[in-house]
């Protein structure tokens, strides 16, 4: 477990300013179940098993980049990235251009760019130099892709642009995570009519969602050339004061994602996944806590909305009031589980919704199993 402090520097690294995007259309998660169950012929247990998990989702509105009448509808591999690749460039593209508004500052300014990203295939050019060109930055603009890392992969990112900034205060660090998860749906693996249903299918397909986010890290002071509409400058500014990384022992069997034979994915959630990431998390954040002086009753939580489970179990460990994870809650129900995309949604609710939230613990979970965490705290004034 590897543990970086932010303090130490005079000026920590800021969230200067966020974006968030969506598809242009939601579905409701009514509609989402009718068209899982017209694409597989199920048992009358199996079809009742799959309305009750979309149902306990709590999930009401879906973030999908898809037609109706393209749920759950198989693709062969060349339309999988054919749908994926316009998708994770026009989310990723309208979340930045969101947040370098909101930010005020010049393109040319920005000197490093990190793209995170779990929706991965084999494409060239890659995401990161398609952005950086539409969206007018530096040649020399320094860039860093990273994909794999599943649900975290907008705190990790965070995590490294704080890193970043300490090494350099000249720095301005863009940070893009987008997904289009929903499209696991479309390459799930062959149900033959009546045969048992793969539960994982039905609880990937029930959960994840799509969206684009993004985000300016700096640790430059105030730039006072930088102006801003009234509205956009009352937005809070974070100082990302902590962060940590850390594998669980023993834990890799607990997520499995597979490609496999005739573009079908496969991606495998035990059910013993959350207890193993409660029976950690507390003794992680306080870790992560103890050196600042802060304690869990005086934070609030933004945890990635891997589900109604992940949520109530992140609530019940820390023992704070629901409304301390009140803008995971929002995200997850609009949208769904967006992957590494909701860490920076809900960073970017939070910031929107006019509650003054002083502290904050970031937290999210992926393959390894690996767990995220990193300390927000508002700038004074902002």
């Amino acid at each position: 477990m590897q543990h970086f402090d932010q303090t130490a520097q005079p000026t920590p690294a800021r969230i200067l300013a966020t974006g968030a995007a969506f598809p242009p259309q939601l579905h409701k998660q009514s509609d989402v179940v009718e068209a899982f169950v017209a694409a597989h012929r199920m048992t009358p247990e199996d079809e009742a098993f799959t309305r009750r998990i979309f149902k306990n989702t709590m999930i009401e509105t879906n973030s999908i980049y898809l037609p109706q009448e393209m749920l759950f509808k198989k693709m062969t591999k060349n339309e999988y990235v054919r749908h994926i690749k316009p998708k994770l460039f026009d989310l990723g593209l309208r979340a930045a251009t969101q947040a370098i508004s909101e930010w005020g500052g010049r393109k040319e300014d920005i000197t490093h760019f990190v793209w995170g990203t779990m929706t991965g295939s084999i494409h060239a050019p890659t995401m990161d130099i398609l952005l950086t060109n539409k969206l007018g930055l530096r040649h020399d603009v320094q860039r860093l892709s990273i994909e794999g890392m599943g649900c975290l992969t907008g705190f990790r990112c965070l995590g490294l642009a704080a890193d970043l900034a300490k090494g350099n205060r000249n720095a301005v660090i863009l940070v893009i995570v987008a997904d289009i998860r929903s499209a696991i749906g479309n390459q799930l693996t062959h149900h033959e009519d009546f045969s048992p249903i793969d539960r994982s299918n039905v609880i990937v397909s029930a959960l994840f969602r799509d969206a684009g986010t993004a985000a300016i890290v700096s640790a430059r002071p105030p730039q006072g050339d930088i102006e801003r509409p009234l509205a956009v400058a009352a937005l809070p500014e974070y100082y990302i004061v902590d962060h940590l990384s850390s594998l669980l022992p023993e834990t890799e069997h607990l997520a499995l994602y597979q490609e496999k034979d005739n573009s079908e994915l496969h991606l495998f959630l035990d059910r013993l996944l959350p207890d193993a990431i409660f029976k950690s998390i507390a003794g992680l954040v306080a870790t992560l806590l103890a050196p600042h002086g802060v304690t869990p009753d005086k934070c609030h939580f933004f945890s990635h909305t891997g589900g109604p489970k992940i949520l109530r179990g992140v609530q019940a460990v820390f023992d704070v009031p629901i409304e301390r994870l009140a803008s995971s809650w929002h995200i997850m129900k609009t949208y769904g589980n967006l992957s590494g995309s909701s860490n920076i949604a809900v960073v970017d609710h939070a910031r929107r919704s006019g509650e003054p939230i002083e502290w904050a613990v970031c937290a999210a979970f992926g393959p390894g199993i690996s767990v995220e965490c990193v300390l927000l705290r508002r700038v004074k004034g902002a």
